[in-house]
């Protein structure tokens, strides 16, 4: 879960940088195009590179279930041609039970607060702020990157999102 959200974490800046900047379609064109990105370039190079992937864990857990469920209630969420401020509290709702049920499911939290005694906390958390503000300002610059690129290409914004905003802030995973 940690993992997921830490490399989810372009996507999710990109997303408020373009809707703060008021092109909101590039966020959701970078969602969706993320999605596939992943499924299909970051699974088939671990296809290919290593000994094959066994899925049968990510079934018995029944992961992939919820992930599909997820990209499929996104695109049907905006199937009435909009998404606004219910829409997003209720995928940002959907998500928080799911992740409460994983941390129910998982690993006791005593086991995990023991392994975190031998971790320097404020070593962690610099580094994290730090690598969070470049972050930032790197997704400010993917956002104005996009925008000119649409409007020098004459390419819309969501395919821009869709496309080659949404294959960088897949690289890190």
């Amino acid at each position: 879960l940690l993992v997921s959200i830490a490399t989810s974490l372009p996507e999710i800046v990109v997303g408020i940088t373009s809707a703060i900047e008021d092109n909101a379609i590039l966020s959701y064109g970078n969602a969706l195009g993320s999605n596939i990105a992943l499924m299909a370039l970051v699974i088939a190079f671990a296809g290919f590179m290593g000994a094959g992937i066994k899925t049968e864990r990510i079934f018995r857990t029944k992961d992939i279930y919820f992930s599909s469920l997820f990209s499929l209630m996104a695109v049907a969420l905006a199937l009435d041609r909009r998404i606004n401020a219910t829409t997003g509290a209720l995928l940002i709702i959907v998500y928080i039970i799911y992740s409460l049920a994983f941390i129910k499911g998982s690993t006791p939290l005593e086991r995990i607060s023991e392994k975190m005694e031998s971790v320097n906390l404020w070593k962690q958390s610099v580094i994290f702020i730090f690598s969070l503000g470049l972050l930032i300002a790197a997704s400010e610059g993917i956002v104005r990157g996009a925008i000119n690129l649409s409007e020098t290409l004459n390419l819309q914004m969501g395919f821009i999102g869709l496309s080659i905003t949404a294959f960088g802030t897949s690289l890190p995973e």
